[in-house]
């Protein structure tokens, strides 16, 4: 079956490194425990610019691999797990084979209907994106 893989990084603020390493870990073991998913990995990333270390970090991050057909719940569920706790977004990235790359990020401030709008937007790009590579 074929798969699509999604970049997740969880953001918190007000959140110290070990405090957000947590977090991505209770969020990836609530992955594993719902019938959404294939696989759920922590993933390693660029350091951010400013910080002098040429390493990479996990802290916040997680690669997910699910059936196409299984977005709009993963999604939902990632809205409903953001929405729990004040602070919390959550940052999504998709790259196609060609490697165009597409990014939607939400978080508790937002209206339901921006949301909404956010989520229309990722779904149809996201089948634009898979139609053509």
């Amino acid at each position: 079956m074929n798969t699509i893989q999604l970049d997740l990084q969880v953001i918190a603020e007000d959140q110290d490194a070990e405090a957000l390493q947590r977090l991505t870990g209770q969020l990836r073991e609530e992955l594993r425990g719902v019938d959404l998913v294939e696989e759920v990995q922590f993933s390693r990333q660029p350091a951010p610019s400013g910080v002098k270390s040429s390493e990479e970090i996990i802290i916040g991050f997680l690669v997910v691999s699910l059936l196409p057909e299984m977005l709009k719940n993963f999604m939902d569920f990632l809205k409903a797990w953001t929405l729990r706790r004040e602070g919390r977004s959550m940052r999504i990235k998709f790259r196609n084979k060609a490697g165009v790359e597409m990014e939607i990020e939400f978080s508790e401030a937002m209206s339901d209907e921006e949301l909404r709008r956010k989520l229309a937007l990722f779904e149809g790009q996201f089948k634009e994106l898979k139609k053509n590579g």
